[in-house]
């Protein structure tokens, strides 16, 4: 069962989105949801481990299915090759929930682009 902290916006916030304030793969807690788009939700967490705050992009949302990790696969791909000074670094990819792929990116504060 995922450990959930005790925060305005996993009480109030998102529609109560049930991922804030759990923590993924033992290491990274997620804090706050921060963009979503058609295909994935975007959220601040934090690594456990290392002590810092990274971008988790969760794909499929809540609905992920087996199999949905290998369809984005190509991204994982593109982005692991990738190295510019406008691009946000890849740290890690896992599979979890029941097939929903999950990017841990560097996490840039700041507006966002809209």
């Amino acid at each position: 069962a995922p450990v959930r902290a005790m925060t305005i916006e996993a009480l109030h916030g998102e529609a109560l989105d049930p991922r804030v304030g759990s923590v993924i793969r033992a290491r990274y807690r997620i804090d706050r949801r921060i963009g979503r788009g058609g295909m994935s939700v975007v959220y601040a967490a934090t690594d456990l481990t290392l002590g810092r705050t990274v971008a988790l992009k969760v794909f499929g949302g809540h609905q992920a299915t087996r199999g949905d990790f290998d369809r984005q696969r190509d991204e994982i791909g593109l982005l692991a090759g990738l190295t510019h000074p406008a691009l946000v670094t890849l740290f890690d990819a896992f599979e979890c929930d029941g097939g929903a792929g999950v990017l841990v990116l560097e996490h840039v504060d700041g507006p966002d682009l809209r």
